[in-house]
């Protein structure tokens, strides 16, 4: 049987997408890459990216891929391919489809046809003829027949812009022209400085009923009839298409795997490589029906199988759990996620460790950032932001997130996985149920599955899901437990499904021969491979318990012993809010709790059967903790403590206890003061500020009136329509208040220096002293001369190249996403910053805070001083509207000591900041980027006056946005949210969002200490405990 190697440990660390997004230069590779070595980013996958003025694939790339390779290879990184430009992966940035219609993506379709005008045409795959009492026959002579007689036309439709990936010839042409041209420059590092290749989103026709030329011949050779006779009722319908169903979907899935994961498996298992990546719409049923067909099954024929999961959000884990689950059962060490991209500028660190931190509770132990972009230039800050790279304020500070994430890794990679129940997945009961027309009953599928899994993650059980074709493959059942490759399950459990395979079906009879539990949470299943089966149905109702999908039943049913660990909340009942993954590393259990309530802390007790030594990893920091144990009748039980969204690392190691232990004295808390500091705080130096001109006037020449103010995206897509090159004046208006000192230097940033010529208040500004500013495109002009208080006016001339396919690509319409994913423009029209040490008041301005996010209405902000002193709670609407970067405050600290157990602790309550640095008298403190914000001041404290400095790190969202989308602050971000046109971005949390989603308000998120900074003074005294 044709395997994959398995169970090798293919990265060391936190890996980045890096988006090749520019043109490729040397010195800026080796820079960046230099960047994520210092930030603790272990490799990188060198990821083409729309923007790339570098052809793919050709010289200049494969020298650029030389340099970086050189460049790991002396500083023990790692790189990692990727295998397309842009993505959907398979067509090799368009030479596998420009080959020819043979290779192209393929679908049916079907039409009515009159006898006498049917014409077959070489897409023609049949016509057929509608029997008198059911059934269908082709029609080989139509002009045989009467001439009004309706036939029904099947042919194939096609993409020229993707390739056939369900045509093993025409993957075997994409690995020709990708993988091979690789081996043959770099051969000699594959499966060392190379590490794998990342596949992103291969599919087949997306919703649609796939077609190739590869199709029949092998639906002939699985299911043993001709696919043909089966079209009519697979497309337009029957009185029962569940088996015709099961059958074209299983073969489609079963030859995707075949042609695509399979082929490309075994070419990186015989050349060293991982295969890693993931495949489109893994997220549910539905998704993968749409796609797919079966991921699960996919995942066989990855050496590290992957997901991704976008936004900053969490979901039901069914996604997670797919993939964690082939791992476990055949070896695999690592599981991937690409993970962070649209999350938006404004995602902190402890945003990005409650998603990290969701993954690692389902057993996902590897992180695909998404993404570090190598050039923010145009449409490039926009595309699914944000940018976890050298462009961020706290770039300098990224490794507190890099080693917490890597450390945590390498503990949920240890050992094996303690599942111990098995799931069966649904898939093949959606292939019965799939209609691309009409999806509900699948969906109620999803829905039912992903209470499921909720469900039982709420409960702590340790459970897989299992996919019938793996189970068909590597299952086998001893001794009343169902085993898959190296798990064994002690009990199975069946969530609705309609139908299940024949081998299954015999699996299940022998586990409940063999004294094992198998409980139904839904419907029996009463079809086999789709066709009613009475004895399926028969036999379930006999041998299968049937009860509720509710914590009660399960628990009234699952076996003894299931779960090790018992979890209560602070009432005493049992928990179902932490999450829990469970690992067995020889005598040692290591346990990964997960607190998904993002804005609720949890406490509770924890109790294990028998007597163990409890530890708590610090991971990040090094640090292991005993924890406080109390033992008593055969069990141990601890008071756990943990943070909202936050987690908790535990080793439990078993031990025998001799005797009874001496009891030692522990400080408790006795007595607290706590004081607000809620006055003022002192800037400790000046603040470059930011002021973003993103609405001008434009006019194409002097003769005509300056237009009304308009967004400069609103402009690109006017400019972008007229679909020719014209020469444009830009006119940008900024105020100055009257008591700024104008001795102030102010600087203007814009992109395209060389190519605009600038006037300001109708003088020419010299650009020749420009400085980069965030990022080489974005250019820093210093206004020496010609400002004035009041209004000022900046004028740019320049040319704005368009070209008919610019307007075809811009609104994105009948273009597939191979071609927009790489699309960018010649020109970009970017938002003008002004800079300098001063402070933006908006102009007739009223703003509302809704939901943590300022709605600021006004057409103009005006420079003003900047204030010396400054309430610490939101630095952003005291006049830091669009500023990022770093902030520091200090206040004074009168300190008197009293004797004493007194410690002195500063409490930030909740802090909207993305890292939190503190200094007592010029000695600093460790950096946090997530809680506890408690920081024990004691120490540092001096006798007299003490100076308190905190140092604030914001993100790139006030800067960057989007400022006008209708969501304020949306947490699921692309270009379209940037625009205020509605795209697939505004549809994961809303199935009919608006068309429009602009407002004309700004939206900023606040920037500060987000409550007063607390003063703890606090006094301990020996307790014994009891």
């Amino acid at each position: 049987m044709q395997m994959l190697k398995n169970k090798e440990m293919w990265t060391k660390g936190c890996l980045s997408f890096w988006s090749w997004n520019d043109k490729l230069e040397p010195e800026k590779l080796v820079g960046q890459l230099e960047q994520f070595r210092k930030a603790g980013i272990h490799g990188v996958f060198l990821h083409a990216r729309g923007g790339l003025q570098t052809e793919y694939m050709g010289e200049d790339w494969l020298a650029a891929v030389g340099i970086c390779i050189d460049y790991a290879r002396r500083h023990d990184m790692e790189i990692w391919l990727y295998d397309e430009d842009a993505w959907p992966s398979g067509f090799c940035g368009g030479k596998v489809p420009e080959t020819g219609e043979r290779h192209q993506q393929k679908w049916l379709e079907y039409e009515w046809v009159r006898a006498d005008l049917a014409a077959p045409g070489p897409r023609t795959v049949a016509l057929y003829r509608k029997r008198e009492g059911g059934g269908w026959t082709t029609a080989s002579r139509p002009e045989s027949l009467p001439p009004s007689e309706e036939l029904l036309h099947v042919y194939y439709n096609f993409n020229s812009y993707y390739s056939d990936l369900l045509n093993p010839q025409t993957v075997r042409l994409f690995i020709d022209s990708t993988h091979e041209v690789y081996k043959r420059h770099f051969a000699a590092e594959f499966g060392k400085t190379i590490r794998g290749i990342f596949t992103d989103e291969p599919q087949y026709a997306a919703g649609k009923y796939p077609w190739s030329e590869a199709l029949a011949p092998y639906f002939f050779e699985l299911q043993g009839y001709d696919l043909l006779s089966i079209l009519p009722d697979l497309l337009v319908g029957c009185e029962d298409a569940m088996s015709v169903r099961h059958d074209y979907w299983q073969t489609i899935s079963s030859l995707f795997t075949k042609s695509y994961a399979e082929q490309v498996g075994m070419w990186c298992d015989e050349n060293r490589l991982c295969f890693t990546g993931h495949f489109a719409c893994e997220d549910t049923l539905s998704f993968q029906m749409m796609a797919v067909g079966d991921v699960m099954r996919k995942y066989e024929w990855m050496h590290m199988p992957g997901i991704d999961f976008l936004g900053n959000r969490t979901s039901r884990p069914v996604i997670l759990k797919q993939v964690s689950s082939v791992a476990n059962q055949l070896g695999k060490k690592q599981v991937l996620s690409e993970m962070f991209g649209c999350s938006g500028w404004g995602v902190s660190f402890r945003d990005l460790k409650y998603i990290a931190d969701w993954h690692c509770s389902m057993g996902v132990n590897v992180q695909c950032q998404h993404l570090a972009a190598y050039s923010l230039r145009g449409r490039r800050k926009r595309d699914y932001p944000p940018s976890l790279s050298y462009h961020q304020p706290w770039w300098k500070e990224y490794t507190l997130y890099t080693k917490y994430a890597e450390e945590t890794h390498r503990w949920i990679s240890r050992g094996q996985a303690a599942s111990n129940v098995l799931v069966l997945h649904p898939i093949t009961s959606a292939w019965c149920m799939h209609d691309p027309g009409n999806r509900r009953e699948v969906w109620e599928l999803d829905r039912r599955l992903g209470e499921l899994t909720e469900l039982l993650a709420s409960m702590k059980v340790q459970f897989d899901y299992g996919d019938e074709h793996l189970l068909m493959k590597y299952g086998a059942v001893k001794e009343g437990t169902l085993r898959i490759g190296e798990m064994g399950y002690c009990a199975v459990l069946l969530p609705s499904m309609p139908s299940i395979e024949s081998t299954t079906f015999t699996m299940l009879k022998q586990v409940h021969d063999q004294g094992g539990t198998i409980i139904s949470v839904g419907e029996y299943p009463e079809r086999i491979a789709g066709l009613p089966s009475p004895e399926l149905e028969q036999w379930c109702r006999g041998h299968i318990r049937q009860v509720m999908p509710t914590r009660k039943a399960l628990d009234a049913v699952l076996p003894d012993g299931l779960r090790r660990l018992k979890i209560y909340n602070d009432s005493g009942s049992p928990d179902d809010i932490l999450y829990v993954n469970e690992r067995i590393d020889g005598d040692a259990i290591i346990y990964f709790l997960y607190n998904h309530e993002k804005r609720r802390d949890w406490s509770g007790i924890l109790q294990w059967k028998g007597k163990f030594r409890i530890s708590r990893i610090d991971a990040g920091k090094g640090k292991t903790t005993e924890l406080e144990a109390a033992y008593a009748d055969d069990q141990t039980v601890i008071r756990l403590d943990m943070e909202c969204g936050g987690s908790a690392l535990l080793v439990a190691v078993p031990f025998h206890m001799e005797s009874e232990q001496d009891l030692q004295p522990r400080l408790h808390e006795s007595s607290r003061k706590t004081v607000s500091l809620t006055e003022s705080w002192e800037l400790a130096k000046p603040l470059e500020n930011v002021l973003a001109l993103d609405y001008c006037q434009y006019r194409l020449n002097k003769t005509e009136e300056w237009s009304e103010r308009i967004h400069h995206l609103h402009l690109q897509q006017t400019l972008t329509e007229l679909q020719r090159q014209v020469d444009v004046q830009l006119r940008y208006e900024f105020r100055i208040r009257e008591d700024f000192d104008m001795r102030h230097s102010l600087r203007i940033v814009l992109e395209d220096a060389a190519e605009c010529t600038l006037f300001l208040n109708g003088s020419p500004l010299n650009a020749d002293d420009a400085s980069e500013w965030l990022d080489p495109a974005m250019q820093a002009i210093k206004l020496s001369s010609g400002l004035m208080h009041g209004g000022n006016e900046l004028v740019i001339h320049r040319t704005f190249r368009a070209e008919e396919s610019d307007s075809h690509y811009s609104v994105e319409e009948n273009v597939f996403e191979t071609e927009t994913n790489r699309y960018f423009q010649a020109t970009e029209l970017e938002c003008i910053y002004v800079t300098g040490e001063f402070a933006i008041i908006p102009e007739s301005c009223s703003y509302q805070d809704i939901q943590q996010v300022h709605a600021c209405r006004t057409q103009h902000f005006v420079i003003a001083p900047q204030p010396k002193r400054i309430r610490s709670e939101d630095l952003t609407p005291q006049g830091f509207w669009f500023y990022a970067g770093d902030v520091e405050i200090q206040t004074n600290l009168p300190y008197e000591s009293e004797v004493g157990n007194e410690e002195i602790y500063l409490e930030l309550p909740s802090p909207q900041a993305v890292v939190i640095g503190v200094d007592v008298n010029g000695r600093q403190l460790d950096s946090r980027a997530w809680g506890p914000y408690m920081y024990r001041l004691t120490p540092y404290l001096q006798l007299g006056n003490n100076v308190l400095t905190l140092r604030l790190t914001s993100g790139l969202r006030n800067l960057f946005g989007p400022h006008h989308h209708r969501d304020g602050n949306p947490s699921f971000v692309g270009p379209s949210s940037f625009t205020g046109k509605s795209g697939w971005e505004d549809r994961i949390f809303s199935y009919n969002p608006p068309g429009e989603t602009w407002s004309e308000p700004y939206h900023f998120i606040p920037f500060g200490t987000g409550r007063a900074p607390l003063l703890h003074a606090m006094s301990r005294k020996a307790v014994m405990p009891e």
